[in-house]
């Protein structure tokens, strides 16, 4: 059984058919009570998805796992 608080919500970028180039913000980092004591360089997340791949995973620099997803080839349901 998972309780309330070890329970994460999954964070997505989500980026058009003909880009490659993403970036961000990790949510989780931003949920943080002092974020600001990680300064912003530490919330950002940014990177490149090749055009031929329809989804992938990157993570922010204190390691939450953000899904990448490519808009119009996969199912964009939440």
């Amino acid at each position: 059984m998972i309780s309330a608080s070890t329970t994460t919500r999954s964070q997505v970028i989500r980026i058009g058919p003909a880009e490659a180039r993403f970036e961000g913000w990790c949510e989780r980092c931003l949920d943080d009570p002092t974020p600001q004591s990680l300064g912003l360089r530490w919330l950002r997340v940014d990177g490149e998805l090749p055009l031929e791949v329809d989804a992938g995973l990157t993570s922010c620099r204190r390691g939450h796992r953000i899904a990448v997803r490519r808009l119009g080839r996969l199912t964009d349901a939440a």
